[in-house]
């Protein structure tokens, strides 16, 4: 297993080098490199740090690969998509051709010293095996009675009871020890990729420990996995010399503790020609990882269309062909991303199209808010009996920001109403708290409030969008302040489909923002979205994408 305080990190501008790789491989001078995610340039290289990103990076893998295998067999397509020209080679890579610029990405998710323990649970059922019946040392003296004729009578008329069958945690025809080192290892790295323990197996983990090892030693632990893995290799070196008898099942069970303890990258070289673990080309990851947030956190945007792998179940999403790929479309939108030439269609694909919610509210929505949190006291004008004043008060519990300015904008909505429908009425100075209408119609308010519901509540931030086209680019923070072709390919792409969205009738009308979405990393940000330093290129928004929080949300799926 890996000595995280030997790895050599590679981020930043050294990645230049490495290409869109993000893994662990050898150096020429055999060392073991990390190489992390574009956008890592603020990364502390801590032993934690470097731990956390690795496990966290080994459960991406195993859920894009788990993703990309399942689509080939839920997808039936007339003809193959580019992505999915899927090869898996030995259940260790799986090659498939990039879908931008139809690249050949290979993908090494499996690491032998990992899987050959984690596998071998399931394989094996330790859980269950554990508890098969085997022989124990320790006597029931309840049922002593029952075990007379199996003694040994002493000199002095003591009986010595050798053994008893009883329930133990241990396989049959297998030594206990080398089952509980298994469980202990087994239970190290549960803990580190959030896999749930059995009840059973963390017991059988504590045994060994206390047998063997100090309270303050763990296999993960900064100041103790060297004296710990020694500690293992010499347990398994003695429990392999004074075992006799070797079965099946020790075999399987010693060679997963062995490839553990004594393996890197070894165990995969022989069918591994690049001998690496990892992905050589990250940007398809990044760019499911971003789709999959947005489909699951975005509550207060609509998605119009969205290009990817990852199954996404929300209401009004159906998936539709266009060009021969798979995409999810909102069941009303109509996708306008294409170039037709001689009644030919050559499609296009964004990666995330989005309707703001929070710019528009609608009736249902602000009536429902307008009952819940205003209090309206109405009594008869002095003025005249057909008029009469109203006073809105946000009710107690509802003094917040969010209700101030609901209120303050049911204010201003309803005195722009009334110089047409009611010139005689007049606003009392406002507060946070109330405002009130003097000499209005008595008519006049319930078609007022009627035109705010209908109309719905616009939101004050004049610089929203209604409509965001959104890329996710996999490139490093400064890719965009270097102007090169591929630069200003995606510039002209993204305009593109600006241009097409903005032709149609249906959103001629609205305002239309395109944005591209870089990884960034920090543990600091509560939002996962943030602008970039030059936040504005050929009218394209870059933005900076939390990649901590993206990938929190991406493993929880």
């Amino acid at each position: 297993m890996f000595d995280f305080n030997k790895i050599k990190i590679v981020k930043g501008e050294e990645l230049e080098g490495y290409g869109s790789f993000v893994g662990i491989r050898r150096d020429r001078g055999g060392n073991l490199v990390f190489s992390l995610p574009k956008g890592f340039d603020n990364f502390e290289e801590t032993y934690n740090n470097v731990k956390e990103l690795f496990f966290r990076m080994y459960r991406t893998f195993k859920k894009f690969r788990y993703i990309y295998t399942n689509k080939l067999d839920n997808i039936s397509d007339e003809r193959p998509q580019s992505k999915d020209n899927l090869i898996i080679n030995n259940d260790l890579s799986y090659r498939f051709v990039n879908k931008e610029n139809n690249e050949e990405v290979i993908l090494y998710s499996k690491i032998d010293a990992i899987d050959s323990i984690m596998d071998l649970c399931k394989e094996l059922e330790i859980a269950t095996l554990v508890r098969e019946i085997g022989l124990t040392e320790d006597v029931d003296y309840s049922r002593i009675d029952y075990l007379i004729d199996k003694g040994i009578y002493q000199k002095n008329n003591a009986i010595f009871v050798e053994f008893s069958l009883d329930k133990r945690n241990v396989i049959k025809d297998i030594p206990s020890d080398l089952i509980e080192m298994y469980c202990y290892i087994y239970k190290e790295l549960a803990v580190e990729l959030k896999v749930d323990l059995d009840v059973a197996i963390a017991d059988i983990s504590a045994s060994f420990s206390a047998k063997y090892l100090s309270y303050n030693q763990g296999l993960f632990n900064e100041n103790s996995f060297i004296s710990t893995v020694l500690t293992l290799k010499d347990v398994l070196n003695k429990i392999h010399n004074l075992t006799p008898y070797k079965n099946n099942h020790y075999w399987l069970i010693y060679e997963a503790i062995e490839k553990f303890l004594y393996g890197e990258l070894e165990a995969n070289i022989d069918n591994n020609e690049e001998g690496f673990w990892g992905i050589n080309n990250f940007s398809q990851v990044w760019e499911d990882m971003c789709n999959y947030y947005m489909a699951s956190k975005r509550e207060n945007q609509n998605i119009l269309y969205c290009d990817t792998l990852t199954p996404i179940n929300k209401e009004g999403l159906i998936k539709k062909k266009f060009g021969g790929y798979w995409v999810y479309v909102n069941k009303d939108f109509y996708n306008p991303f294409y170039i037709e030439f001689n009644d030919k269609k050559r499609w296009m694909r964004p990666d995330m199209v989005l309707e703001n919610r929070e710019k528009f509210l609608v009736n249902s929505e602000i009536e429902k808010l307008y009952n819940e949190s205003i209090r309206r006291h109405i009594k008869e004008s002095s003025f005249s009996h057909i008029y009469e004043e109203v006073r809105f008060t946000l009710r107690d519990g509802y003094h917040s920001n969010t209700f101030f300015e609901f209120l303050d904008r049911l204010r201003s909505n309803l005195f722009r109403q009334h110089k047409i429908i009611s010139r005689q009425s007049r606003f009392l100075p406002k507060n946070k708290y109330s405002f009130s209408i003097k000499n209005i119609e008595k008519d006049k308010l319930s078609l007022m409030l009627d035109k705010f519901f209908q109309k719905g509540m616009k939101s004050k931030d004049s610089n929203q969008a209604d409509i965001y086209i959104i890329d996710w680019k996999y490139l490093p923070l400064n890719f965009f302040n270097k102007k090169s072709e591929k630069s200003m390919l995606d510039i002209n792409k993204q305009l593109v489909y600006e241009f097409c969205l903005s032709s149609q009738e249906t959103y001629q009308e609205k305002k239309i923002r395109s944005q591209f979405g870089l990884p960034f990393y920090t543990k600091s940000q509560d939002y996962p979205f943030f602008a970039a330093k030059e936040t504005n290129i050929s009218g394209i928004e870059i933005m900076y994408v939390d990649f901590y929080m993206i990938q929190e949300v991406y493993l929880d799926a």
